[in-house]
């Protein structure tokens, strides 16, 4: 025994070999053959007759260890099923069989039970079905199973209301509820999410009670490719979990964002070109998951009209249409009878879905898997271009936010047939906390978060949405553009352009006009042109004004892209909702509204916008400030402060300037919507940029947004706006000030502050993944700042080791914009040199370049 012990701890102990996690059935094989081995000498140590042990007795895997899923640090689940005369009991299973493999170190779980037992016990209680249903044949007497599972499937037939079979199918709808949250998608689970491991055992037991059959290929509903498709799932999926759990230590199937970079190099995923090994790793992983899902949502369908249809076979008889009705709508579904079908087979899978977004009805399982079987036949209604461009309008038109049709559309491939652009960014996910879907279906989102907004479901909680509504013929080219707006993602940085071009070739093949096709090609190339213009560009910036007025050229298609951007960051995530709420993006709308209808603003129009601003100051003020003062401060700002800053904000600044004339600093903190708005004002202009950002990173406060303004005198203002990184928590603002104030007179030594500060965070952060880092210095968006651009990951201090950097380049900082998106981040920082230039020298960007660079590790 000693022998067999040590010899199973070996196996064991190698296992647990990354090189050996590639194969769960080589893992699974060898415990067979252990437990084979100390069956076999349990039966010559019983002071028994050996056949009569076999005949009486045998040992089922279940669990992981029955579905030949068996990982380094999985339980060996173990089912002792033995007739109600055994001449042996519990004591000698676990003797002979349990023990060993506890003493090599495999945590085991069994029961011992009787067939009768093991009967009722499944057919009441939904987790006994599972185990059961995926029990597998060790050894002893192969009768006591095989008659076990063919009882089983005799109880569930006679009775569809079984407590276990009823379960099964609410349990399979509460999943699937449940796997849309969003931290679902971040992080998948290899057990529960949408098209996992825990939906494949699902479908095995839905093939067992249809068909008598647990092993998917033996069921002839499933054509080669789909369960060559699933072998590949599940073998990916266990190599994924098995190195997670080996990195974890336990039996984890979460992948967590932070782990998901070192599964991805464990696997062997390398970098390519624009795209992260993690990202390949996770588009394999989202490809497979959603094959799953398709197989799992086509059975869950079926389990439910057969538990349902009361006899098997007369349901299956009934459930056919009758000879000469080709398509109709039964049970809520639609279903198809291919031999009544008339025509040419393009023009009938056309019909059956103008038929489906007509009566708002899914369509059923068999004609879900007879319009993928025909899909390709769809290429053959391209030779009449007008026919899908009047079809293609019906659907997108008539179609509804749930996306009965169009997703239908889709996983049939029929969409792709008529689209093949889209292929290309099936699966394909960005790793990054701000993007939850893969492409494909956050394509598919986008498309239904604009028919919520088209249908008005908006229009209270954001009344100004109406304004961009105004019907007409062009909402339908804006509906397709949402379905392949993102098709330039296949080729990495600079989707928009590249998609707008795509969008070229993709017009005239679904028989749109020129003038649609250019439309269509005009929303993808600038969907993204207000969200980055707000986020990373001064809104008084006169030279890209001007540009995103050439570029959108009518008022009409500049509220087409507002539409776009509203449902494209409402279908990114809840997290990206909030970037955009945040974003002023509608103050840019706004300025370019009144660009495009009023065309450029002369020096009238400003000089009236400041006699009214200066006006509403004066109102806010009171009889507090004399003309004189109000005259200076006007005078000292740029008009880049004049035309952004509220009249209600400026009066406080007034009311700051004029504390500086007793105290070297002054502030002011508002209390916001889960953010500190913080104004600064002093007449130390130079570092109190980094300084400010440095003692705000000090106390455990996060910058979201950051504004400077400097006067002509030399009085810098800043407005910061802050978010608190542990919740609930107080900020001493006080102390925050009286730092701030230290560190400007040399009494606080901040560089040692934050390097004490950075030490602990990366004792206490998790380990996540990094994208590269970017600088880019551009001296073409603004004729009079060059605008450095800094991509990263967020982490504590990075504002402050930019714009420390920035000041000992001398390089003096008139514009910070915080662009934070989740973890990701750009900063784009307007910047002069301290004589007042634009910085154009090539030596001294490429010094901008490697320096921040290096600031930012």
């Amino acid at each position: 025994m000693e022998e067999i012990i040590a010899q199973l701890s070996q196996q064991r102990e190698r296992l647990k070999d990354p090189d050996r996690l590639e194969d769960a059935g080589r893992i699974t094989a060898l415990v067979d053959v252990a437990l084979i081995s100390l069956y076999n000498r349990l039966t010559n140590r019983i002071d028994l007759e050996p056949q009569l042990i076999r005949r009486h007795g045998a040992i089922l895997a279940t669990g992981d260890f029955g579905r030949r899923q068996l990982g380094p640090l999985s339980p060996v689940s173990l089912l002792f099923l033995q007739a109600p005369d055994a001449p042996f009991g519990e004591p000698e299973w676990v003797e002979g069989i349990v023990a060993p493999l506890q003493q090599a170190g495999w945590a085991v779980t069994y029961r011992v039970t009787t067939p009768t037992e093991t009967l009722d016990l499944a057919v009441n209680d939904l987790v006994w079905l599972g185990a059961v249903i995926d029990s597998r044949f060790i050894s002893g007497s192969r009768a006591l199973m095989e008659e076990l599972h063919l009882t089983l499937q005799r109880e569930l037939q006679a009775s569809r209301e079984r407590p276990a079979l009823v379960r099964l199918i609410q349990d399979w709808g509460e999943r699937q509820a449940t796997q849309k949250d969003p931290a679902y998608l971040l992080e998948p689970d290899l057990e529960q999410s949408a098209g996992s491991l825990g939906e494949l055992g699902r479908v095995r037991w839905a093939g067992f009670l249809l068909h008598g059959k647990k092993r998917l290929g033996q069921i002839g509903a499933l054509d080669p490719e789909t369960i060559e498709h699933l072998r590949e799932a599940r073998q990916f999926f266990l190599r994924v979990r098995n190195h997670l759990q080996l990195l974890r230590g336990g039996l984890e199937t979460r992948l967590r964002y932070e782990d998901q970079n070192e599964v991805a190099q464990r696997l062997g995923y390398q970098d390519q070109g624009d795209f992260l090994a993690v990202e390949l790793m996770m588009r394999d992983l989202e490809r497979h998951f959603y094959n799953v899902r398709l197989l799992a949502e086509r059975w869950r369908d079926l389990l439910e009209e057969w538990q349902s249809s009361g006899d098997g076979e007369e349901a299956a008889e009934t459930a056919k249409p009758e000879p000469g009705e080709g398509i109709r709508v039964e049970r809520g579904r639609l279903v198809v009878n291919p031999a009544a079908l008339s025509g040419p087979p393009a023009g009938n899978l056309l019909e059956l879905f103008r038929q489906a977004v007509w009566h708002k009805v899914p369509l059923g399982g068999e004609a879900f898997q007879w319009s993928r079987e025909q899909a390709h036949h769809v290429a053959e209604a391209l030779d009449n271009p007008g026919l899908v461009r009047q079809w293609l309008f019906e659907v997108l038109r008539e179609e509804t936010a749930e996306l009965k049709t169009v997703r239908a559309l889709y996983d049939t491939d029929v969409l792709q047939v008529l689209i093949p652009e889209l292929r290309p960014v099936h699966a394909l996910v960005q790793h990054d906390a701000f993007h939850l879907y893969p492409v494909h279906e956050h394509q598919l989102q986008t498309f239904s978060e604009m028919k919520r907004l088209l249908a008005g479901r908006y229009d209270d909680p954001h009344p100004g949405v109406r304004d961009w509504v105004e019907g007409g013929e062009e909402e339908w080219v804006l509906l397709l553009a949402t379905l392949v707006h993102d098709i330039g993602k296949s080729g990495g940085h600079g989707h928009a352009q590249r998609g707008g071009q795509m969008a070229l070739a993709i017009g005239p093949r679904l028989g749109l006009s020129a003038a649609e096709t250019e439309l269509l090609s005009f929303l993808v190339a600038n969907h993204v042109l207000l969200t980055d213009s707000a986020a990373r560009r001064d809104l008084v910036d006169q030279k890209m004004i001007q540009h995103c007025a050439r570029v959108i050229g009518s008022v009409r298609r500049l509220k087409l892209l507002m539409l776009h951007a509203f449902a494209d960051l409402r279908a990114t995530g809840p997290r990206a909702w909030e970037y955009y709420q945040g974003l002023p993006i509608c103050e840019l709308y706004e300025i370019l509204l009144h660009r495009l209808e009023k065309g450029e603003p002369d020096e009238g129009s400003l000089r009236s916008r400041l006699q009214v601003l200066r006006q509403r100051v004066t109102e806010v003020l009171g009889d507090d400030f004399s003309p004189d003062e109000l005259d200076r401060h006007f005078k000292e700002f740029s008009p880049r402060y004049l035309l952004t800053v509220s009249s209600r904000a400026m009066a406080g600044h007034l009311r700051l300037a004029r504390k500086l004339e007793e105290m070297p600093i002054s502030w002011e903190v508002k209390k916001g919507q889960g953010t500190w708005e913080l104004t600064v004002m002093s007449r130390e202009p130079l570092g109190l940029l980094f300084r400010v950002a440095g003692i705000l990173t000090l106390h455990g406060l996060d910058i979201r947004q950051a504004q400077t303004h400097t006067r002509r005198d030399g009085i810098a203002l800043q407005i910061f706006e802050v978010a608190v990184l542990e919740p609930d928590k107080q900020i001493a603002w006080d102390q925050v000030m009286t730092d701030l104030d230290k560190a400007l007179r040399g009494k606080l030594a901040l560089e040692y502050r934050l390097a004490l500060h950075r030490a602990q965070q990366r004792r206490e952060r998790s380990r996540v993944p990094l994208k590269p880092d970017e600088v880019v210095v551009d001296n073409t968006s603004s004729d009079r700042y060059t605008i450095i651009e800094v991509y990263t990951s967020d982490r504590p201090g990075l504002l402050y080791a930019i714009t420390h950097t920035l000041l000992q380049l001398q390089l003096q900082v008139f514009l910070a914009k915080i662009s934070t998106r989740v973890d990701q981040v750009a900063d784009i920082f307007y910047v002069r040199t301290m004589d007042g230039r634009r910085v154009e020298d090539p030596e001294q960007i490429e010094e901008i370049k490697q320096a921040l660079l290096f600031s930012l590790h």
